[in-house]
């Protein structure tokens, strides 16, 4: 197995969906319910919008084509994790589907070591240095 820090996001997005099978329809549930909420609320998102990266139309965009991936994929999705991994953490709808699972992770209910795998596989900060007992 590769590095962590040299892992792509399909190969992340597989490795979470191995790691966590029982939850694998919950997560496409949850990224289609927020797929959805995105489009059916594009001019709230609009006002609200504050990413200086990305437009909130490229951004609802991505919600779109989601939407038309689990459509078209959502039964192999759910019972595969290669398909799950290769349609939705491709691209830039990774960027869409990885905010996605980050809001799955925070969601109650979540499985405690479900959001630690989200956090560190898709969380950019640095992990804190907790190891108090250190000496240099």
């Amino acid at each position: 197995m590769k590095p962590l820090h040299e892992l792509s996001n399909t190969e992340k997005g597989k490795l979470l969906a191995d790691l966590f099978p029982d939850e694998l329809e919950g997560m496409v549930e949850m990224i289609s319910g927020f797929s959805h909420y995105t489009i059916n609320h594009k001019q709230e998102i609009t006002t609200n919008w504050s990413n200086g990266f990305i437009t909130p139309d490229f951004w609802c965009g991505l919600a779109a084509e989601v939407v038309q991936l689990i459509n078209r994929h959502r039964y192999s999705m759910i019972r595969s994790s290669k398909v799950f991994s290769d349609q939705l953490f491709y691209g830039n709808t990774a960027v869409f589907t990885i905010d996605c699972i980050r809001k799955c992770a925070q969601s109650e209910g979540a499985p405690e070591k479900f959001k630690i795998a989200v956090d560190l596989l898709f969380d950019s900060h640095p992990l804190p240095n907790n190891n108090n007992n250190e000496q240099e």
